[in-house]
C-alpha cells in the first residue's frame, strides 16, 4: 500500500479525532457564502470608490476625477472645484422658489439622508450628519436645475456658467465618484413623472444616444428596484440584459443538444461559447461581413444575420468624443464593484468585443464608414488606441452575444462563401468594374449574334 503523505496523515487525523474543527472548517462563513445569496445588491457601497486597479493605470489618468464639480462628498471642499460650489446655493433657491418650499424639501430631503449615508465610502472623511445633509439637498438641487436648463436650452444663462463650463459638467455628472443617491433626486422631485421623462432626456443628449425604443423609461421596465444614482441609469440605458440572458438560454439548448448527439459530460460543454475565432472588422469584411448600426444604441443589441452570400453583423452606434472615455471607464469600474458579475459586464463584454474588432485605424475607418463609429475624437488610430487601451485588462461574460459569435464562426468556416467574398472583392469592389463587366458581357452576346446571323444562310424568294 502506497504509504501517506504528512498532509493526509494530518486531515486524516483531523477527521478521525475533531469533527467538530473539520465541520467549523467547511462551514465557517456559510451564511454570507456567495452561492447562497439571492440578492443581486452591491457588496459594500452603493457609491464605491474607483478600484485602484483602474485608477493606478497610467493611460486612465484624469478619466475619474471631477474637473468643475463636486457631487457627494468625495471630492467635496476640493479647492479646485470652488468656481461652482459658489454657484450651489444660488441654484438651489431658484429650484425652491421660496423660503417655505425650500424648508419642506430640505425636510425631505434629511428624512432619506441615513440611508443615502449608507451609499458611500465614509471612512476617513470627516462629515457629520448635518453637513452630510447639506450637501445632499445642495447637489440634488443643482442636478436638477442643470438638467432642466440642458434640456431647456433657452435657460442656460440662468446658471450663470460658461459653455466650457456646463460641457465639463455633463462629462463630471457621470463620474463613479461623483454620484448622488437617485433617493435624494426623488426627494427632491415632486411632479415624478414628469422628472423621469426629464432625466431620461438629459441622459440621451449627453450621450448623444438614439431615442429609446420603450414606451416606458428603461429601468422601470428592466428592473424592480429604482436606479440607484444618475450612472446606474446611464448602464441601464447603454445594457439590457436579455442579450445575456438570452446567450445563456442558447448554451443550454446548445448544451442539451451535444450531450444527446454526442453524450460529452456538461463540465466540458459549458465552455463551448468560448471556441470563436476573433478577427478584425478587416479580416471580417474581406470574409463578406458587413456592419450596420441598430435603432436602439443598446450595448446588449447585437446580432448576426447570415444571407446568402454575405453576412450583416448589427452593432450599437457609439460617438467618440472628449468624454467617451471617461464615461466608459466609469461604467466599468461601476460593473467592477458589484457582487453578480455574471449580471452586470454588459459594457466590459461591449468593450471586449469591439476590442475583438478593432485592432488599427484601417478597422476604426470601415466601421466608421458603415455608421457604427462616429469620431468626434480625431485621428481613426486614436479611436483604436481608446477601445485597445481600455479592454486590455477586462474579462468579458463569455456568454454575451453568444448567438452573433456563433453566427460569424459559421459563416467564416464557410468555405463557399469565403470564395465568394473573395471573389466579389476582388473583381467587383468598385461601380467601374460592374459597368466592365455588363459591357463585356453585351459585346460578346452582340458578337454571338452577329456570327450566328453571318452563318445562317439568307432566305430566298421562293421559301
Amino acid at each position: 500500500m502506497k504509504e501517506q503523505s504528512a498532509a493526509e496523515k494530518e486531515l486524516s487525523i483531523l477527521i478521525n479525532n475533531d469533527d467538530e474543527e473539520l465541520n467549523h472548517i467547511f462551514n465557517e462563513d456559510k451564511s454570507s457564502s456567495p452561492l447562497q445569496r439571492n440578492n443581486q445588491e452591491l457588496e459594500g457601497p452603493k457609491i464605491p470608490k474607483v478600484p485602484d486597479m483602474l485608477r493606478k493605470l497610467k493611460t486612465n489618468e484624469g478619466c475619474f476625477d471631477p474637473r468643475v464639480v463636486s457631487i457627494g462628498p468625495y471630492h467635496h471642499g476640493n479647492p479646485e472645484l470652488q468656481e461652482v460650489e459658489k454657484l450651489k446655493t444660488k441654484l438651489a433657491k431658484q429650484y425652491c422658489g421660496n423660503p417655505s418650499a425650500a424648508a419642506e424639501l430640505y425636510r425631505r430631503v434629511k428624512e432619506v439622508a441615513g440611508e443615502a449615508r449608507g451609499f458611500y465610502d465614509m471612512e476617513g472623511l470627516d462629515i457629520d450628519d448635518k453637513a452630510f445633509t447639506k450637501i445632499m439637498f445642495l447637489d440634488g438641487c443643482f442636478i436638477l436645475v442643470f438638467i432642466t436648463c440642458l434640456v431647456g436650452e433657452a435657460e442656460y444663462h440662468a446658471m450663470g456658467m460658461k459653455n466650457n463650463v456646463i460641457a465639463n459638467v455633463k462629462r463630471d455628472l457621470f463620474l463613479l465618484e461623483n454620484q448622488l443617491p437617485y433617493i435624494v433626486l426623488k426627494a427632491l422631485m415632486d411632479k415624478r413623472q414628469y422628472w423621469k421623462m426629464m432625466i431620461e432626456i438629459f441622459i440621451t443628449i449627453c450621450r448623444r444616444l438614439p431615442p429609446p425604443v420603450l414606451a416606458v423609461p428603461w429601468w422601470s421596465s428592466t428592473r424592480d428596484k429604482s436606479p440607484l444614482h444618475l450612472l446606474d441609469m446611464t448602464r441601464t440605458r447603454f445594457v439590457n440584459q436579455s442579450a445575456t440572458n438570452q446567450g445563456r438560454k442558447s448554451s443550454q439548448i446548445l448544451l442539451e443538444t451535444d450531450a444527446k448527439q454526442f453524450d460529452r459530460s456538461r463540465s466540458i460543454l459549458i465552455w463551448s461559447n468560448d471556441w470563436y475565432s476573433y478577427h478584425s472588422a478587416r479580416v471580417l469584411q474581406s470574409m463578406g461581413i458587413w456592419f450596420k448600426p441598430n435603432k436602439t444604441g443598446s450595448f446588449s443589441d447585437v446580432k448576426f444575420e447570415s444571407q446568402l452570400v454575405r453576412g450583416v453583423l448589427t452593432l450599437p452606434p457609439i460617438l467618440i468624443d472628449a468624454s467617451t472615455k471617461s464615461v466608459l471607464l466609469n461604467l466599468l469600474a461601476f460593473e467592477s464593484s458589484h457582487n453578480n458579475l455574471a449580471d452586470m459586464q454588459g459594457v466590459t463584454s461591449y468593450m471586449c468585443f469591439m476590442d475583438s474588432l478593432i485592432d488599427h485605424a484601417e478597422d476604426v475607418m470601415i466601421l466608421r464608414s458603415q455608421n457604427v463609429i462616429v469620431n468626434c475624437l480625431g485621428t481613426d488610430q486614436q479611436v483604436a488606441d481608446l477601445f485597445n487601451d481600455i479592454a486590455s485588462n477586462l474579462v468579458p461574460n463569455p456568454h454575451t452575444y453568444a448567438e452573433a459569435k456563433r453566427g460569424i464562426q459559421k459563416h467564416c468556416n464557410n468555405q463557399f462563401k469565403k470564395w465568394m467574398a473573395e471573389c466579389l472583392h476582388t473583381h467587383f469592389r468598385s461601380p467601374w468594374t460592374l459597368l466592365a463587366l455588363g459591357g463585356a458581357i453585351f459585346v460578346i452576346m452582340l458578337t454571338a449574334a452577329q456570327t450566328y446571323l453571318a452563318a445562317r444562310p439568307p432566305k430566298t424568294l421562293n421559301d
